[in-house]
């Protein structure tokens, strides 16, 4: 309950201090065989335009799927529509799961199922945010590998199924996804299969690299073993992993230039390509609100420069007087308030 609230004080933060991603112009979208995917709640719209202006602002390609939680309300479609240009907004209710788990993720796997026959499909977070040229996942996208954002343990390579089953055992917790990769080893065939405990936040899955079927037959096979916990949050990562891990050519995003944000003191965040802000740590020391600020006012002072360059193009989206005179944060500015009780 306290969690719940700390949750809530800290994302109206989020929303005071970023609020200016606004004023940014809407994206001029350039189609491709790309489609960036994500699954967006109510709460996580302010999040969601920063993330994908600023990978956008990278990539500068794909044309964009929006997946509705259920949650979002009327103003939320409009922002979106606005300042993204979805080519489709799909609401979670008409996404069929079949002998899948509903929940917890798993309609925007098979979303992306429907959708990677016919484009290769990135998976954005809209706790993400790139902070800088991203060359790895242009290579990847230019080649039609797939690929998944690294983790600390067990999830900056690709294993051999069986290795990761035994390492898992000897860590023994109850956590279903730990659990599931515990039991990979009774899996038929699990010997000539792979495994990567790496990140379902940001991944990129190569067109034609697998579909439903494929989806489908893991998690029955999974439910086999696991019973009514195969239905419980984090078995939808557990699959998307193993169909990256098991795609050939597939990659895992190099570390820690693409990371987590765990808050932890030996890892050089501000120097990353692209931050993924896990729940929990997500607020801690202020990071994401400061880095956020940081590349809503790069997105301003880059629309700027185009006004500056060609004058008769303003429009609606035009930046208001008060920005033009602001200099750019530095990296050490102070940190707005956040809740002390979610300070690493």
């Amino acid at each position: 309950m306290l969690y719940r609230f700390r949750q809530a004080i800290n994302r109206s933060w989020f929303g005071l201090w970023t609020k200016e991603v606004l004023g940014t112009p809407p994206l001029v979208i350039r189609d491709g065989e790309l489609i960036i995917f994500s699954m967006i709640s109510h709460w996580d719209v302010m999040m969601y335009l920063i993330a994908i202006k600023t990978l956008y602002r990278q990539l500068g390609r794909g044309k964009i799927v929006v997946l509705n939680d259920g949650s979002l309300k009327n103003t939320d479609l409009s922002l979106i529509r606005e300042h993204v240009r979805p080519r489709e907004i799909i609401h979670i209710s008409d996404v069929r799961t079949g002998p899948c788990p509903s929940g917890a993720c798993w309609e925007r796997l098979l979303c992306i199922a429907d959708l990677v026959p016919d484009a290769y499909v990135l998976q954005l977070d809209a706790d993400s945010l790139v902070i800088k040229e991203m060359p790895e996942v242009e290579e990847y996208i230019r080649n039609k590998r797939s690929f998944a954002l690294g983790q600390i343990f067990l999830g900056q390579e690709i294993y051999p199924m069986s290795y990761v089953s035994s390492e898992m055992r000897k860590k023994g917790t109850d956590y279903v996804e730990h659990v599931a990769e515990m039991n990979f080893d009774q899996l038929e065939g699990f010997e000539d299969m792979k495994y990567s405990k790496s990140s379902a936040c940001f991944a990129g899955f190569a067109k034609g690299s697998f579909d439903r079927t494929d989806v489908e037959d893991f998690s029955s096979r999974m439910e086999s073993l696991l019973g009514k916990r195969w239905h419980e949050w984090g078995t939808e990562k557990v699959t998307s992993n193993f169909i990256v891990a098991n795609t050939p050519g597939s990659a895992i995003l190099p570390f820690p230039q693409y990371v987590s944000y765990y808050a932890k003191p030996e890892i050089d965040y501000e120097d990353s390509n692209y931050l993924h802000f896990t729940g929990t740590h997500r607020f801690k020391n202020g990071f994401y609100i400061r880095m956020a600020r940081q590349a809503v006012r790069d997105l301003l002072y880059s629309h700027l420069e185009n006004l500056y360059s060609h004058p008769a193009s303003s429009g609606p989206h035009r930046v208001n007087k008060h920005f033009q005179d602001m200099p750019p944060q530095k990296s050490g500015a102070p940190n707005p308030p956040i809740d002390p009780g979610v300070r690493g």
